[in-house]
């Protein structure tokens, strides 16, 4: 499930990297979130499902709703949270079934996420955000990221969801993480990374 906002520059490569996965995906959504680019038009051409989801009035964005959309819409028992300006390596879906095989219990996987652009000023800051992420979870804290969050789609629907967090940045990420975390376990995996197109 992929929200995306004008994203024609990234999307393709993003789509890419999904649909070269050792353990292919059983379907991928692209919500739209009222695009003014190809963004729409990109994701449709490579036969993934494209849903509309025009951008509401909202003070602070509207990513948990786009979240929760395609979410809903979604027909597979585990949901794999993505982002339009990620690239995913070959083997990741692959990890979060096994992941998930393995721990029935299991209902919420997140891992790090590296920036394509190396410097030192980037590798300091995603590493800080990593470092929380991982640190925090580790005590019993989940923090995830949006961008790299799986969860089981039966957890997700007995609690709220995404509903109420309709802000941008972490705070949509983090309320669906403490849902699940009172409906099942939880698990930071540092080998479960993906990668960021620099901004």
């Amino acid at each position: 499930m992929i929200p995306a906002l004008n994203e024609a520059e990234n999307i393709g490569k993003c789509l890419d990297s999904l649909l070269d996965q050792t353990r292919q995906p059983d379907e991928i959504i692209v919500v739209d979130n009222g695009s003014v680019d190809d963004t729409a038009e990109i994701a449709l051409s490579y036969g993934v499902k494209v849903l509309s989801f025009p951008a509401p009035d909202i003070r602070f964005g509207s990513i948990g709703l786009v979240r929760q959309t395609g979410t809903e819409e979604a027909e597979g028992d585990i949901i794999v949270s993505a982002d339009a300006d990620m690239i995913y390596l070959p083997d990741h879906l692959q990890k979060i079934e096994e992941r998930f095989s393995q721990n029935p219990r299991l209902v919420l996987l997140g891992g790090p996420i590296y920036s394509v652009e190396r410097n030192i000023l980037k590798d300091v800051e995603v590493g800080f955000y990593n470092f929380t992420r991982s640190y925090w979870t580790g005590w019993g804290l989940p923090i995830f990221f949006g961008a790299n969050t799986s969860f089981r789609k039966a957890a997700f629907m007995a609690t709220e969801g995404y509903k109420g967090a309709a802000a941008h940045g972490p705070v949509e990420e983090w309320i669906l993480a403490f849902r699940l975390s009172r409906v099942g376990e939880f698990l930071w995996d540092d080998n479960l990374y993906c990668y960021g197109m620099a901004r």
